[in-house]
């Protein structure tokens, strides 16, 4: 499953936000939003192993830091490609 309301509006952020052109952190609020998309798009269940409060939560950090993982490796690529002509 998508989580397409997380993605549009990732996109709109880093584009609205120019993050594209100046390579600049992702806010914590940015994060923190996308985080929020991406665990309300998710329909865990309950089970012995956790509740679906829990793995909706834990899909939310999940996103959270996979966003700032991917966002950092395309900084220090921008970064590296900036000085090549």
């Amino acid at each position: 499953m998508r989580a397409k309301e997380a993605e549009a509006f990732l996109a709109a952020a880093l584009e609205e936000g120019g993050f594209w052109e100046n390579g600049k952190i992702i806010t914590p609020s940015v994060a923190k939003q996308f985080a929020d998309l991406c665990s309300a798009a998710c329909n865990p269940i309950d089970d012995v192993r956790g509740t679906a409060s829990y793995r909706r939560h834990a899909v939310g950090i999940m996103a959270r830091r996979t966003l700032g993982w991917a966002w950092e490796s395309y900084r220090g690529q921008s970064a590296r490609t900036e000085g090549v002509a």
